[in-house]
């Protein structure tokens, strides 16, 4: 896999592999943005958590990311309009919304340096036979009183202020050592190939 910019650009932690028999409370497997915000969110509450990735720490999706924090995905509230209904639309930008608060908060609080950057995001169309599909966007966004913008230099467009942008290898490693600080331990180079579940839980 090509490396990219975000690759190029952090000095990735390194952990050892598993070797031998492990015991933990929790087992996580996949060391990218969502399984290590998860070892975040654990970390403090006393159960002891491993997290095991096949490969290197954010080394496939995460580290190939556009970098946007943002509650505007393409059509992902038309598609969940249309089979869903609107309320699950709403409760989907709540979340993501909210997602973007915390990771701020995050970055605050714990001083990661990550590049991080409020500012507009967009989606826009200059090619007619797709206005339809922004307009429609506009209309659900609005139904849900969210403060939208316009880019006047295309022929349809839609945009939420106070979104961001970031390094987000920058901000995986800056919290990935907070989880080490805790207790949490990471693995590299370990492919998880089965989950046996028994009585007492999944092993």
């Amino acid at each position: 896999m090509n490396q990219s910019y975000w690759q190029k650009t952090s000095y990735p932690i390194k952990c050892a592999s598993v070797e031998n028999d492990k015991e933990a409370d929790i087992v996580i497997i996949g060391a990218g943005l969502a399984g290590v915000s998860l070892a975040y969110q654990l970390k403090d509450l006393g159960y002891h958590v491993i997290v095991v990735e096949k490969d290197q720490i954010g080394y496939h999706t995460s580290g190939h990311t556009t970098a946007k924090v943002t509650a505007l995905h393409g059509k992902i509230y038309q598609l969940l309009n249309k089979y869903y209904n609107i309320h699950y639309a709403h409760l989907y930008f709540r979340s993501q919304q909210e997602a973007l608060q915390a990771i701020k908060r995050i970055v605050e609080n714990e001083g990661i340096d990550c590049d991080w950057q409020e500012n507009d995001a967009y989606l826009y169309t200059d090619d007619p036979q797709y206005v339809s599909i922004i307009q429609e966007i506009e209309n659900i966004l609005k139904s849900f009183h969210a403060d939208t913008i316009k880019d006047s230099h295309h022929l349809a467009s839609i945009g939420l202020k106070q979104q961001a942008i970031f390094h987000p290898l920058k901000y995986l490693y800056g919290l990935v050592k907070l989880c080490q600080q805790s207790g949490v331990v990471f693995y590299e180079n370990s492919q998880v190939t089965k989950v046996k579940k028994e009585k007492m839980g999944l092993y």
